[in-house]
């Protein structure tokens, strides 16, 4: 998240030294011996991690034997050719990568229908935030130039490693790509204008009103860089929500650390819920002063009403799992939250139309066939807190 944020302020034009400076201080703070970054505390180090921490502290004018060190564990591993793809995006975009030697994805799955195999609504929420923003880079390939003491021209490790394949799906979807890149190359593409106008328009509606999109940081990050390349200036009102909301209240911590989002729904409501299961007879002002975010949650619900697509009549509603996040609410959270409303202590009660929210939550997930009959989704006609409750 550090690395990904210097990165995303680098292409779209944003450099701030006092907070570069303290964001590069926490990536050194993490890096191992052996000179590399993991994905958590404990594991061991990853290849495209310590690519992408690596890059940022060039970026931020960093020097030294720790840097040294990670080139060294960067080139026993591969080099950049065997990093993932998401980090071969961010370098692509620095000018660090070729953009032809990504996988394919062209703009026009845009105006595919709803109900089409690979429609943009078959992907889960996050999923989607993150792809419309990377169909906009993918189609525009952006390049921002980095100093020549920022390259990574030595760490390239030879050329692209191609995919081999494993099974059945894994030869399914290395055809799809080869047939996807034949039809990129192709210079008649008229539909083209229409899916880039109809993914910056999804982008530009789907932001939400903290300046993020969805509460979470991967489809923040691309798709402020996606309004960049498509010619958005960093005053222009949404990139300015965007930034600022990103540098000031969504991400950055007193330490200058990044945090993915603010989930502070689903761990209020669960605090309390299990707090009310102990043997305390009242709860401490800490879990009672949890419960306001609880009630002021389920808001604004005019916006999800006009995003059904693939169920119509069921009303997407109920709490989301991170702060912000009037658009796809969690059908786990929504759960949580009224049942830690229905306990003891809590001044809010829920009435029908907030107890029928985790109802039509859990019927829409059953009708989509995302989650198995009885695996944490009520049966027809039970209540739905209660089932939750009793767990």
């Amino acid at each position: 998240m550090d690395a990904e944020y210097i990165l995303m302020t680098h292409v779209v034009g944003a450099r701030d030294e006092a907070i570069w400076r303290g964001v590069a201080q926490d990536i050194r703070g993490y890096q191992r011996l052996d000179g590399s970054w993991a994905l958590y505390a404990g594991a061991p180090g990853d290849l495209s991690t310590t690519i992408e921490c690596y890059f940022a502290l060039k970026l931020a004018g960093d020097t030294g034997k720790h840097l040294e060190r990670a080139e060294r564990f960067i080139l026993a591993h591969g080099g950049i050719a065997r990093a993932r793809v998401f980090t071969r995006i961010w370098l692509a975009a620095c000018g660090q990568w070729r953009w032809e030697d990504l996988p394919a994805m062209p703009i026009e799955l845009m105006l595919l229908p709803a109900r089409a195999p690979v429609s943009i609504y078959r992907f889960a929420s996050w999923a989607r935030r993150r792809f419309v923003p990377l169909l906009l880079l993918m189609n525009d390939r952006p390049v921002r130039p980095v100093p020549a003491s920022a390259s990574l021209a030595a760490l390239r490790g030879g050329p692209s490693v191609p995919a081999r394949a494993r099974d059945a799906i894994d030869r399914a979807f290395l055809a799809l790509d080869a047939v996807l890149r034949r039809y990129v190359r192709l210079g008649w593409r008229p539909l083209r204008d229409r899916a880039r106008r109809a993914a910056e328009e999804w982008v530009v509606a789907h932001q939400e009103a903290d300046g993020s999109w969805g509460g979470i940081q991967p489809p923040w990050v691309y798709s402020l860089m996606a309004l960049h390349s498509l010619g958005y200036a960093s005053d222009h009102p949404v990139m300015r929500k965007g930034l600022a909301g990103c540098t000031i209240a969504g991400c950055i911590r007193r330490a200058m650390a990044l945090y993915a989002c603010r989930r502070v729904c689903h761990r209020s409501g669960t605090a309390r819920w299990h707090w009310s299961r102990c043997a305390s007879p009242e709860f401490p002002p800490m879990i009672r002063r949890s419960s306001a975010p609880v009630r002021g949650s389920p808001r604004k619900r005019s916006r999800a009403r006009r995003l059904e697509r693939r169920v119509p009549g069921v009303i997407p509603s109920g709490w989301s799992f991170e702060f912000e996040n009037d658009l796809y609410p969690d059908v786990d959270d929504s759960a949580w939250s009224c049942s830690a409303c229905t306990r003891r202590g809590c001044s809010m009660r829920p009435r029908g139309r907030a107890r029928s929210r985790v109802a039509r939550d859990a019927e829409r997930k059953r009708r989509l066939g995302r989650v198995r009959q009885g695996q944490h989704v009520a049966p027809a006609g039970a209540d739905p807190v209660r089932r939750f409750s009793a767990r």
